[in-house]
Order: C-alpha cells, then sequence, then structure tokens
C-alpha cells in the first residue's frame, strides 16, 4: 500500500497495521500491545501466536482470514476461493450466501454436490462445494482413500502421549486412567494420591531426604531435609526393598550396607556384604523374594544375594565393566548395561537364564538407568554420546528425549517428569519424561557425585505379585525365573540334583591359622563375612604359625608350636568340625613354616629352635633331617619347595642374611644373589619367589629359571609394604595375600597395582599363618607313580629325576631304592640317625623294624612305633625301675621325658602324664574370653558377670538405658547419645574445660576451665548454671570423682601434686595426697584403690593415699592421654602414644597385653582418648575424627560416630558405672566431717591440709584451736593464718620443696625458724590455705580529737604483745630442748566456746597414762579427756611415741612439712 495512506483514517491492512500505532488514532481500534494481534470486529486482542494455526481464535475469525490463503487452505476443511485472497470454511460454501469477495463459493456445482450428498457418497460426513461433493469424517476418524474412514488409535500415535499411563481407545475417542494409587488430572495426567514423595540424595558420605511439597517444588535447602545417613566415605548407589529398608553401596569401602528407615527418620547403617566385592557399581532388590542384586565391575559379574548378605550367588558372568542395574519387578527381568566392547543394555531372567542383548546400537557408556514400571519404559543416560534416550521393555518406540553438554550422575522417574542430578551444574533438575521439554532447576549447589532415588509406597512392588520361591526346596538360594523358581548355590559350591548345595572342590580357599583355630575363606566368595568365614578345627591346638595345603591328598597340614606337633586334617571333610590327626612329633621344639609336596604329600618343614630343615610322610611314618644344625649357622625363617624343579629355598637372617637354594635332599645349597635384610616369609608360586623382607618394608617378587643345576636368572619388582611387619603371606593369581604381626585383618595387593591395598578380612582373630588351596595343581614329577620307586620318601630333584630316602633308623641299599633296618650300633641311639653299614643290630630290634638301644626295653616309655618295645608280654617279668631325672612316672609305672608332660597328647599308656594336674588356666589368656569375671575349672572356665549385668555366654550385657557419651573438643562438651538414635547435643557453657567427670546420679559437670587462672567449677547438663567451687588453680590436668565419698581427686602437675577435696567442703580446704607429677587418675571406689599415671609407670596405692606400688613399668617415658578403668572385669585400659597402642593389664598389673594397635586392620589411626563399658572399649581416633566401639570379645570394630574434632576425652555415661552397691553405707557409718577416703579394708576419715582430727571423725580449723592471727598491711600480701605466724622476712621457696596447697593466687612459704610450710595471700584473702574472703573491716573514721590516743593506744598494745610472744617461744624452746620425745603429750581442745581465750590457764596437770607405748599411726590413740566446770573449755590429751600428732601422720605423707607446725602449740600448752 502506499504510504500516504497510512494513519489516514481509513483500515487499508487486513490486520489494521496501518491505523493502530498512529500518534492520533482516526480510527476506533483496540489498544493492543505489541505483541497482540487487533481481531477485526476491533473488540478483541490474541496473542500473534495463534495466528494462522488454523484454529480461530477470534470471534469473526479474521486471525485465520489475514493469513496467506494458499498456505491456510492446504488445511482439510477450508475452501480457496478463486481470488486467492479468502480462504473459507467448507461448511459456508454452497450455503446460498456469497462468502468469498467474488462469489465463487455459490454456483458451480453445488446442486451435484447436493444430489452426491444425498445418495450416501461419504462414509461419515459429506460437504458441499463449487467442485463437487466432498467427504470427511467425525472427530477420532481419519479418512482412507475409498472415501471410508477409519478410527485412530489416540494411546499409540501421539507424541507426547495423550495420557500418562494407561490409554485405552475406543472408536473415535480414548479413555485416560491410572494405576493403583494414582489419581487422574485434567489433561490425562496422573498423579499420586497422598502424601508426597521424598527424593534421597546421596552425597559426602550422607543420605538426606527432600521433601516434595504439593506444588510438586522440592525443598531447596538442606535445613529442611532429613538426615538418614551417615558417617559413610563414598556412596555409590541406592536400592529399597520391603520393610522400608534402604541399601546403598559404597565405593570407598567397597562394601553395601543396609539402614532401616524407622521411627522418626532414624536409620541404624549395618554392612550387608562386608567381603568380596571389588567394585560395586549397580544395586537393585527383587521385591518377591527380598534378594539383593549387585553389579560388580571390577569382578565382571552380576550377583544374586540373600537381603542379609549372608550368601551371594553369581547369575551373570564374563562381563567388561557392568555398571547401570535394574529390575522389571512385574516381568521377573533383569537390565544392566556393560560399559565394554562392545558397549550393550542386557536383558535376562533374574536367574541370568535368557540372555540376550537388549540395545546393542548406539550404545556407548551407560552408568545409570531407570525403569518406569507405570509406562513400562527404560531410561538411560549415555555418556559417550551425551544423550538421555528411552525405550519400552519390548524394544520399541526408542527415543533419545534430549541431549547435553553436562554430565548427569544418577536418574529417577517420578509422576510425569524425570530426575537427574549433575556433576558439572551441581544441583537436581528435572523435565517431562516424555518429551525433555520443561527443564527445571529443583534443587541448587549439591556438589560431587550425588546418586538419587524416589521414595514413596506407591513405588513399592503390588501385594498381587507373588513369590515364586515360597515352597521351593532348594537348601540355600532360590532365584525367580520368568516362569517359575531355580535353585542356585554360592560361589563356593555346585548343585545336586537340582536342590542341594555341595562344597565344590574347584573353588579356590584360604586358610588362615589364629592362636586356637583354623578358618577357612572361600577365596572370591561375595557375602556377609561372619557366613563366609567357615572354622575348619578349633579348641585343640594352640599357635598355628604355618599351614600347607595339598588339593591332590584333600589334606590341610599345620604345625601346632604350643604342642610341639604336625597335624593334619581333611579339608573337604563334610562334617562342621573334622578332627585332626597327629603326623608327627618326635623331638619337635619349634617348627615356624612347613610346605606339603602336592605330588607326594611329603612335609618338609624347618625347626627354628633346633636349626634343622625335615622331612616326613604324610602319615608320619617316614622321617628324616635333610639339613642338621651344624651346617646351618644363622638362624631359619622359612621355607619354600619347587617339586617341579626339584629345589627348595631357604631364608636365614643374622650377620648375613641370605637366601639359599638348595635340592630337595638338602644336598648342593647355594645362596641367590639377591640383597635381603630381614626376609620373614618365602612362597614359590608359578616360577616365581616372593620375598617378604621385614625390615625393608617391601616384597620382592623374583622370576627364576632353573637351567640344569647351576644357572639362575632373575629380575626383581619390588613393592613396598609401607614399613609394616608382614607375617605370612600366599599367592593366587597376581594378588599377594598376607597377615601382619598382632593384627586382626587379612590384607591383599594386585602384584600390577601394588598402590591399591585391601583388607580381604577385618575383625578376624589374630592370624599367624596362611595358605590357600589351588584346585588347578596339575604337578607331576618323577615321583607320581609309584612313590618313585622309592620303599620310603621320594624326593624329586632338578632335571627330571628323584632321590630316595629312607627313615630313620633305616640304610638305603644298594639300589637306591628300597631300605633296610639299621644295624650299626653307632646310629641306634642318637635321634635315629641313618646307618652307615649293615651290620647286626647288637640292640632291640622293634617288630616293624626299628634298631634300638637294649635298655630302652620295658622302660614304660614307648620308643617303637608299634610299641613293641613295651609289650606286656616281654615286660611282665621285667623289674620295675627308677624314673631317671628329668622323666617323668606314669601311674603305670612308666616312664617318659618331662617336656612330653601336658603337651595335649597322651604318651603314658594310662594317660596320666595329661592327667588333672595338667589343667590349663584358661583365664590366663585373653581373661578366658570373658567380659568380666573368669573362673578357672577343671579342664575348662566359667564366666561370670557382676549381678547388675544379663549373662550371656562370655557377654555381659548390661541392662538399659544405652549409655551416652559426653566429649571434650576443644574445651567444649559435647553429649552423643545412643538411647535416640545417635543425636548431638551441645552443652552450652561460656567457659572451656580442660578436664572434667561427671556426677552420673545428678547428671552434674563437675571440670577446670582453661580461664587464666584456672577455676574448678560445676555445672548441670539441664539448667547449665556455674558453681565455683576452687579458683585461682595452675595447672589441674585431670579429675576424678569418687562416688562413694563424695571427694574430687585433682592432679596439679604445677606445684606438682594430687590432691583429694571434699566436694561439699571446698571450703576447707583439701588434702595433698602426693607431691609428684601424676597424669591421668582412675579410681576403684569399690574397692578403695586409687591408680595413676606417672611418667615411666602405673603405679597404685589405696584412695587414702597408702599401699603404694608400682604395678606396670615403661622403658621410657610414657606419652598417654587416658587411663580408665573396668570395675566389673579389674582391668585398666590406657592410650601409649610413643607406641601407638591401646593396652590393658589387670589392676595387679598382671596380664599386660595390647588390645589394639594404630595400624588395626589396615588403617593408620590415632588414638586420643579411650574408656570401658560392658563388653566394649570406646576410643577417639584423630585421624578419622570417629569415635569407635570395640568388642573386646570379637574384635569386631564399629565407627559410631564421626566429625569429632581432637577429641581428648571421652566419658561414658550410664548408672550402673556409679552405682554404690553393697558400699552405699561405708561412707555414712564413719560422719566423717570433710573427707572419707576409701581403702580395700573399707574408710577412714581424714582432714585437709593443716587441719587437725578428733574422735576419728571431726576436723578441727587450726585457727579455732588458736586465737592468735596475723594481718598484715593493707593492700600487701599477707601470711594465712597458723599455729604459729611465720616470719615477715620468710620468702617463698620452690615449689618442689614447699607443700602446701595455697588456693586463689596464694604463694607457698616455708619458716626455718618454726620449720613449717604457710600460705601467703593476695589481698582480698585469708585461711590457712588462702581459701576464705576476708571480712570486710569498718573504716568509717572517728572523732579526730580522739585518733592520736587510739593511735598510741595500739602501738602501745603491738609493742607488749610482741615482747609478750618472743619470750613465749624463747621459753617454749628451752622446754622443748628439755622434753624426751618419746613423753611428749598434745592438747587438742574439743569444743570452743567464746569466753575461753586463755586456753593454757584451764589447763592441769595431765592424768596418769593409760595408754599403751608405741602405738600404730593407723591406730587412733586412746583419749582421755577432763572437763572443768561449766563455761569453761573442754580439751583433750594424748599420749604419743612421737613428736608429731599420730592422728595427723595418718593422712599426711611422712615427708609432709606440715607435720611439724602442731608441735609447739602443744608444748606451748
Amino acid at each position: 500500500m502506499s504510504k500516504v495512506k497510512i494513519c489516514d483514517g481509513e483500515l487499508q491492512c487486513l490486520d489494521q497495521s496501518d491505523e493502530l500505532h498512529c500518534p492520533t488514532r482516526k480510527v476506533n481500534v483496540p489498544h493492543c500491545e505489541e505483541d497482540k494481534f487487533v481481531c477485526w470486529s476491533r473488540e478483541q486482542c490474541i496473542s500473534k501466536k495463534l495466528l494462522c494455526d488454523g484454529a480461530h481464535d477470534c470471534d469473526d475469525g479474521s486471525d485465520e482470514d489475514i493469513c496467506e490463503p494458499r498456505e491456510r487452505c492446504q488445511m482439510e476443511g477450508v475452501f480457496l476461493c478463486n481470488n486467492e485472497q479468502q480462504c473459507l470454511n467448507v461448511s459456508r460454501l454452497c450455503d446460498g450466501k456469497r462468502d468469498c469477495r467474488d462469489g465463487t463459493d455459490e454456483g458451480g456445482q453445488c446442486e451435484a454436490a447436493k444430489t452426491e450428498c444425498e445418495s450416501g457418497k461419504c462414509h461419515h460426513i459429506c460437504t458441499l462445494s463449487p467442485l463437487g461433493a466432498s467427504c470427511q469424517c467425525q472427530p477420532g476418524y481419519h479418512k482412507l482413500m475409498n472415501h471410508t474412514c477409519r478410527d485412530i488409535d489416540e494411546c499409540e500415535s501421539k507424541h507426547p502421549p495423550m495420557c500418562s499411563q494407561v490409554c485405552q481407545n475406543f472408536p473415535g475417542s480414548y479413555k485416560c486412567s491410572c494405576h493403583h494409587g494414582y489419581v487422574l488430572e485434567e489433561g490425562g495426567k496422573c498423579r499420586v494420591n497422598g502424601s508426597p514423595p521424598i527424593f534421597l540424595l546421596a552425597h559426602d558420605g550422607e543420605i538426606r531426604g527432600y521433601e516434595m511439597y504439593q506444588n510438586r517444588s522440592l525443598a531447596s535447602s538442606a535445613d529442611y531435609t532429613h538426615l538418614y545417613v551417615k558417617d559413610q566415605d563414598k556412596i555409590k548407589r541406592m536400592a529399597l526393598g520391603p520393610n522400608q529398608l534402604l541399601y546403598f553401596s559404597d565405593a570407598g569401602h567397597k562394601k553395601v550396607y543396609s539402614s532401616h528407615l524407622e521411627g522418626e527418620w532414624k536409620v541404624h547403617s549395618q554392612e550387608v556384604i562386608n567381603v568380596g566385592l571389588s567394585d560395586p557399581e549397580g544395586i537393585d532388590v527383587d521385591w518377591s523374594t527380598g534378594h539383593l542384586y549387585v553389579a560388580d565391575s571390577g569382578r565382571g559379574e552380576i550377583l544374586a544375594c540373600l537381603g542379609n548378605g549372608d550368601m551371594c550367588t553369581t547369575v551373570v558372568s564374563h562381563l567388561h565393566h557392568p555398571r547401570a542395574l535394574v529390575i522389571d519387578q512385574r516381568h521377573r527381568q533383569l537390565f544392566w548395561s556393560d560399559v565394554g566392547e562392545p558397549a550393550v543394555i542386557a536383558r535376562a531372567g533374574l536367574d541370568g537364564g535368557g540372555r540376550i542383548a537388549f540395545m546393542s546400537d548406539h550404545v556407548g557408556y551407560i552408568n545409570v538407568m531407570v525403569l518406569d514400571q507405570t509406562t513400562d519404559c527404560l531410561y538411560w543416560v549415555d555418556n559417550l554420546f551425551l544423550k538421555l534416550e528411552s525405550v519400552r521393555l519390548d524394544g520399541s518406540d526408542r527415543k533419545i528425549l534430549m541431549s547435553y553438554s553436562s554430565q548427569p550422575f544418577s536418574i529417577a522417574v517420578f509422576e510425569d517428569r524425570i530426575y537427574w542430578t549433575d556433576l558439572n551444574q551441581h544441583g537436581l533438575f528435572s523435565a517431562n519424561k516424555f518429551t525433555g521439554l520443561e527443564i527445571q532447576n529443583e534443587v541448587s549447589e549439591i556438589f560431587g557425585h550425588v546418586s538419587l532415588i524416589v521414595m514413596h509406597p506407591i513405588l513399592q512392588i503390588p501385594e498381587s505379585i507373588n513369590n515364586p520361591c515360597v515352597g521351593a526346596k532348594c537348601s540355600h538360594m532360590c532365584l525367580p525365573t520368568v516362569e517359575e523358581h531355580r535353585c542356585m548355590c554360592p560361589q563356593d559350591m555346585h548343585l545336586e540334583n537340582n536342590m542341594t548345595c555341595k562344597i565344590s572342590q574347584q573353588v579356590p580357599r584360604i586358610y588362615l591359622g589364629a592362636k586356637q583355630e583354623i578358618l577357612q575363606f572361600p577365596l572370591f566368595s561375595v557375602g556377609y563375612q561372619d557366613y563366609q568365614v567357615r572354622t575348619v578345627i578349633a579348641g585343640s591346638m594352640k599357635n598355628i604359625p604355618s599351614m600347607s595345603v595339598s588339593q591332590r591328598q584333600q589334606t590341610l597340614v599345620f604345625s601346632d608350636i604350643r604342642h610341639d606337633v604336625i597335624a593334619r586334617v581333611n579339608i573337604f571333610n563334610e562334617s562342621r568340625l573334622p578332627s585332626e590327626s597327629i603326623v608327627y612329633s618326635k623331638n619337635l621344639q619349634s617348627v615356624e613354616k612347613l610346605e606339603v609336596d602336592p605330588v607326594t604329600g611329603n612335609i618338609f618343614w624347618i625347626d627354628v629352635r633346633k636349626k634343622t630343615v625335615e622331612v616326613a610322610s604324610l602319615n608320619g611314618n617316614y622321617h628324616t633331617v635333610l639339613i642338621s644344625s651344624d651346617q646351618i649357622i644363622q638362624r631359619l625363617t622359612s621355607i619354600a619347595i619347587d617339586v617341579t624343579n626339584g629345589v627348595m629355598y631357604l631364608s636365614l637372617v643374622g650377620v648375613n642374611p641370605t637366601i639359599l637354594r638348595c635340592f630337595l635332599d638338602g644336598s648342593s645349597c647355594q645362596p641367590l644373589a639377591v640383597k635381603v635384610y630381614h626376609p620373614n616369609d618365602l612362597v614359590l608360586y608359578e616360577g616365581r619367589l616372593y620375598i617378604a623382607d621385614g625390615n625393608d618394608g617391601m616384597v620382592q617378587i623374583i622370576s627364576i629359571d632353573v637351567y640344569g643345576l647351576s644357572r639362575f636368572y632373575w629380575s626383581t619388582l619390588h613393592w613396598q609394604g609401607n614399613g609394616r611387619m608382614l607375617k605370612r603371606m600366599a599367592i593366587y593369581g597376581n594378588t599377594i595375600y598376607w597377615t601382619e604381626d598382632k593384627e586382626t585383618s587379612l590384607f591383599s595387593v594386585d602384584v600390577q597395582n601394588s598402590d591399591e591395598e585391601n583388607i580381604v578380612l577385618h575383625d578376624t582373630p589374630p592370624l599367624m599363618s596362611i595358605t590357600i588351596s589351588s584346585p588347578d595343581e596339575t604337578v607331576e614329577t618323577a615321583c607320581s607313580i609309584n612313590n618313585g620307586g622309592c620303599s620310603h620318601l621320594c624326593l624329586p630333584v632338578s632335571g627330571g629325576s628323584r632321590v630316595c630316602r629312607c627313615s630313620d633308623g633305616y640304610l638305603i641299599q644298594t639300589d637306591n631304592t628300597s631300605c633296610a633296618m639299621c644295624k650299626e650300633p653307632s646310629c641306634q641311639c642318637e635321634a635315629h640317625r641313618i646307618c652307615s653299614s649293615t651290620t647286626e643290630c647288637d640292640g632291640f630290634v622293634c617288630d616293624e623294624g626299628h634298631c634300638l638301644p637294649a635298655d630302652v626295653i620295658c622302660d614304660g616309655a614307648t620308643d617303637c612305633e608299634d610299641m613293641s618295645d613295651e609289650e606286656e608280654s616281654r615286660c611282665s617279668d621285667a623289674t620295675p625301675k627308677d624314673c631317671e631325672i628329668g622323666s617323668f612316672e606314669c601311674d603305670s609305672g612308666e616312664c617318659v621325658a618331662e617336656h612330653l608332660v601336658c603337651n595335649g597328647f597322651s604318651d603314658c599308656t594310662d594317660a596320666s602324664d595329661e592327667g588333672w594336674h595338667c589343667d590349663v588356666d584358661e583365664c590366663e589368656e585373653n581373661n578366658g574370653g570373658c567380659s568380666q569375671q573368669c573362673v578357672n575349672t577343671e579342664g575348662d572356665r566359667e564366666c561370670h558377670c557382676s549381678p547388675e549385668f544379663i549373662s550371656n555366654i562370655t557377654s555381659c550385657v548390661p541392662p538399659d538405658p544405652k549409655p551416652y557419651f559426653l566429649f571434650l573438643e576443644q574445651g567444649s562438651l559435647t553429649r552423643y547419645d545412643l538411647n535416640s538414635g545417635g543425636d548431638y547435643v551441645t552443652i552450652g557453657f561460656p567457659d572451656t574445660f580442660l578436664a572434667f567427670d561427671v556426677v552420673m546420679s545428678s547428671g552434674d559437670i563437675i571440670g577446670i576451665t582453661s580461664t587464666n587462672p584456672e577455676t574448678l567449677v560445676r555445672t548441670n547438663q539441664i539448667d547449665q548454671r556455674k558453681e565455683v567451687l576452687l579458683s585461682m588453680l595452675r595447672r589441674v590436668v585431670n579429675v576424678a570423682y569418687d562416688w562413694l565419698g563424695k571427694n574430687l581427686y585433682l592432679s596439679d602437675i604445677a606445684k606438682p601434686a594430687l590432691i583429694v577435696c571434699p566436694i561439699d567442703l571446698m571450703k576447707d580446704g583439701c588434702l595433698s595426697l602426693l607431691h609428684e607429677k601424676t597424669g591421668s587418675v582412675a579410681l576403684h571406689p569399690m574397692k578403695g584403690l586409687l591408680f595413676w599415671l606417672g611418667d615411666d609407670s602405673i603405679q597404685m596405692s589405696t584412695m587414702s593415699g597408702h599401699k603404694r606400688r608400682r604395678i606396670v613399668e615403661f622403658d621410657f617415658a610414657l606419652m598417654s592421654s587416658s587411663l580408665v578403668l573396668d570395675q566389673f572385669s579389674d582391668r585398666l585400659y590406657w592410650i601409649d602414644h610413643m607406641q601407638g597402642v591401646i593396652e590393658s593389664c589387670n589392676t595387679d598389673g598382671s596380664y599386660r597385653r595390647i588390645i589394639l594397635s594404630q595400624h588395626s586392620q589396615g588403617i593408620y589411626m590415632s588414638f586420643l582418648s579411650v574408656n570401658v563399658f560392658g563388653d566394649h572399649l570406646y576410643f577417639t581416633d584423630e585421624k578419622t575424627q570417629s569415635l569407635y566401639r570395640y568388642n573386646r570379645l570379637t574384635g569386631h570394630k564399629t565407627v559410631l560416630t564421626q566429625h569429632l574434632y581432637f577429641s581428648l576425652q571421652v566419658k561414658v555415661i550410664q548408672p550402673l558405672l556409679q552405682s554404690p552397691g553393697s558400699k552405699s553405707t561405708v561412707c555414712a557409718q564413719k560422719s566423717c566431717s570433710h573427707l572419707c577416703l576409701l581403702s580395700p579394708e573399707g574408710a577412714a576419715c581424714a582432714c585437709p591440709d593443716g587441719w587437725d582430727i578428733i574422735n576419728n571423725k571431726t576436723c578441727i580449723s587450726p585457727h579455732m584451736a588458736l586465737s592468735a592471727t596475723l594481718k598484715t598491711t593493707e593492700g600487701s600480701p599477707r601470711a594465712s593464718t597458723s599455729p604459729i605466724p611465720p616470719r615477715a622476712s620468710s620468702s617463698p621457696i620452690p615449689t618442689s620443696q614447699c607443700n602446701l596447697l595455697c588456693l586463689n593466687g596464694g604463694t607457698c612459704s616455708y619458716s626455718q625458724v618454726n620449720n613449717m610450710d604457710y600460705c601467703i595471700c593476695t589481698p582480698g584473702h585469708i585461711g590457712t590455705y588462702c581459701n576464705e574472703k576476708e571480712p570486710v573491716e569498718d573504716i568509717t573514721p572517728g572523732p579526730r580529737e580522739d585518733s592520736p590516743a587510739v593511735i598510741g593506744g595500739i602501738l602501745l598494745g603491738s609493742l607488749f604483745t610482741t615482747i609478750l610472744i618472743i619470750s613465749c617461744l624463747c621459753y617454749l624452746k628451752h622446754k622443748r630442748d628439755n622434753i624426751d620425745s618419746s613423753e611428749i603429750i598434745h592438747f587438742r581442745p574439743l569444743f570452743l566456746k567464746r569466753n575461753c581465750e586463755d586456753v593454757e590457764e584451764l589447763l592441769g596437770e595431765p592424768p596418769a597414762r593409760t595408754a599403751p607405748r608405741n602405738l600404730d599411726v593407723d591406730q587412733q590413740d586412746e583419749t582421755l579427756s577432763a572437763s572443768n566446770m561449766e563455761g569453761h573449755c573442754r580439751l583433750s590429751w594424748q599420749y604419743s611415741s612421737s613428736s608429731v600428732d599420730s592422728a595427723f601422720v595418718s593422712h599426711i605423707d611422712e615427708n609432709d612439712n606440715l607435720t611439724s607446725q602442731l608441735l609447739p602449740s602443744s608444748q606451748g600448752m
């Protein structure tokens, strides 16, 4: 149009745009925003996005009429006018009205069209048109070529689908519905009926629940989340099971855990699968059986396990790297991804059957999948092609929902949306699950690998799905199949008769030797350790340093150095605990290492004490020494045999540590040219010699090629063992397995990846030895057939040959194969040496052929293997003879060597050498395995518990409530409560603490604050109010509360001193028990014992400081932070930071042993504090910042809580720990005024330093006995009130010599004149210990005119008093010099009245002496009292054998100078 027509008041443009934006509108056009279209009616504004969409949005249809007619009229049901400027709906054609401007909508073939429609030309709708009749279909149908209509299936053809879940098609229509638990909303959407779900997100070792609101938004802050799991390492994946059971895999620990989601958001995590996993990735749960499925990428397997993890079976094997795993619950199928080559999504039944490649085209790295049970769709994220895809479970309708450039880690589906966590964008996102559109950020700032699942009851399996394994007769495991079920076995068993599992001999097994048992573990089994580790044999053996197994012989051979025997046991015995049989026991002293020839079963061993290498047949009938002690100078440590090449390797330590190579017959020994320092163990495996070098902290792996007799070729590979003491090792494949000294774990490392150390087994008994049975033993030697033709021992040597050797007492014959009895006298007597000739035996020939000395016949000891030397027919007439020195006489009259007595084997025919006198005190070792009291009985022991505990075999279970813990972390106190599921409560207190103890009856906390100076305060956990008990302390490092005596014991390292104070009478001072540096203190009030850590020892005394002695000595100054007592088992525990161990001993110092070391279970720890209660030891670790619970009986260790920062003190709080029991009245009966100090015999009263005691109960203050006081000038330091005031010239002396405890900043000083200590107090404090505040004096001035007189009077009075005091002192000194010290009489006022100022005037002559001399200081002297007239003082006097008050000495150390300060006052009286 021409520009001149713009804004001319006439509408030229169909969209009215020529008049819309004019400065002055001349046409009535409604005001619309620029992104709006004005309908021609001028009454509507619509969005321009709605233009030309085929739908009339304007009431007049102008939003479609303005469109390009040709383009718009391509749609069905519209007509293009001939002028090509208008497009009309077909309903406007042939209606008798001209709608086209050119009238082409009328006329033409309109009449003919009417005829055709009336004749039924069309199936549904017949439309008139100038061009003729046309056919259309009703909504929900589409037209076919023959003018017929077919129903449209809306349930299949729409994207996105018309219905969220269930769609039913009807002719011309459809119906949407939802699964049970959902409600249908507008638009065919389904929404969960009831409460919204909780999204579980795992990250940073925690699992938190994010609630979804009704508007389908998520809580975006961690403050509004629920904490379900904490203190984990690296949570990889999660899965929900029946009964609110949450499973999760921990990639750091290589374990699977479970948590019951019960109560108010409380969980209790426990290990489900803790052995055998390599790299657990995807996990899911079969809800019908409760089985847990795990995809292990490291093993290349998919495992099915019982819900409790006891046993697992492999359902899919030989995979590359299985990652994601989901279960189709309804169809009993398993889907997983394998990121190997080729990458694939595969499917199989839950038993592994029917395995197929489900998706293989264009599949990359799929680490996560999720299955939507409401739509039967599988979703996955492909990190190679960077896409989110979906497909139906029948393989159809594969779609790419979205492409992305970030990195999703986990996905979940709920209702119509798919959710995912993103590693790069650090959040939780969602989108429409059908289109991938409508992306929303649900939660932000979630960092790291965040696993995601949705928790809601509707997502659980419907109850209508039955468990096909109900009623199945499977011996071990039943797995569902698509049709029915299938019995399966754990990895170390095989299936017989389709139902029963039997032990498989084709599975490699690790055998572990502990002190009193041999354990067996299938090498590659997966499950729960307590179920997988089984006992082969237990009870009869003691200390098993070496084992070896022969797969061909189905035999395990082991040495027992406690009984000095070599024994064997059938390793495939079907019974639970097969019995062992003794192979060889003659003259064994210390068999530290043995190995079995897998072909012949011959046993080779080293005897460390004898320095010999020996061999015996598997049945023990033949034995000989291969290398004798005169050939071995250094100490033997290990042996390894190579039967293929006929050689053995020996490790020796000493001046020149060496590895020797010898032929198996002991000949041709040569050293290997390899540098070793302290070789502990040797293992030969597949042509490689493994050398464990304890001193150098490594394992050397040497490849050895034996060519001929002397040529060696080797290469060396080092693995650094982190300086730990490897004890014994075994090899299988490329993996080294080993045990460590005093450790309770089995370790492993891959030779090709030595940086990654694994803990195979944990919390085992301390392991001493290890061996592995190999099912693929195929070794053949020259001895394989018919024992190589040898009559006794066949020993393979190099070159495929063999050497025959004869047993002791036999001689090899000229054929070099057969053996004849030894007949030379020189070889008869000493250890059955091999004979060198065939002369006749002049001694006794056993029926089995041995030649023995004649004097062994009928000597009561069996020397012939067939016992023919002691046959009754031969010995009935023999004259009995006395046993020689060093022999034991059996009850039957036989004589056996003393070292055979009580060795666990009967050497006397009547077994009297193993009789009642051989009873072993089982309580000696580890308290007999008892938690508390162990009582030795004949042949056994009994475990007993304190009455308050519940006895459970060896365990003592405390009653409720569960204990709670108080931690001291950087001065603040935190409470951790087991009763509430592990809640933390910070005890708010303004000051920080250095040490504390708890009054458990009230919950009061008594602690030393870190203020300067320190203060002893009391507070309560509830009101947390502060009460100052003592102030102006120096360096008190320990507080211990005596709940029977109601006293506090304080360790002051500044004075130094150990003091005891009455908690309710702190103002009266404390009693000094020790004048030395003491560390941690432990009290045993029930037995009246006191324990403390010194610099180089642990010492004990009564709680009054008497009967002191050392019970544990240290070789160096001890660095310790904890000394605790288990009062129920009478054992002490402490941390030795120098050695990095927790140690223990009985309260008398006996049975000292290491409980835990800092390298425990392969994890370096740094112990900070320790405590004990019940069966458990509790300790904090600085490295992991965790509180551990350690079972003293089983060795099991559990992390209770983490994030404890430098917790130097942990207290276990439980009422039993301060229960008075039978001693509840021990102090009440004494009626002590101040201190009641306990002892094993009972209790005694005592007084604070400087106080005197009368009638064995009451303490009298020094300034109550004498009224003399000393006051100094205002503002200057003043001396405390004392019986004799110190001279002003006295000065402080070193604290190591001054023993008085001065409080509130007072300084201890010493008076040489009076030979006593006293306190110089700071202004504002008075008292013997500066423990009282000075009363405020009235300083109001009087009349000025009287002041000179008053001052003069005071000066004269002071002068007179001074002269009088000096005179008295001189007189007292004269009298003291002339008094027999053995006859000194001490006087003390019993009751003080106000008018008794001049005590001396009331004293008469003492009564006649009635008490004997030299009374024990622990006894109270007989006291006689004299009463004077009413109103006078009642006094007491005592006869004493020394110049020191015995009652005072009874509670003061004999070197305490305070004991002398009462002497002058006694003489003065």
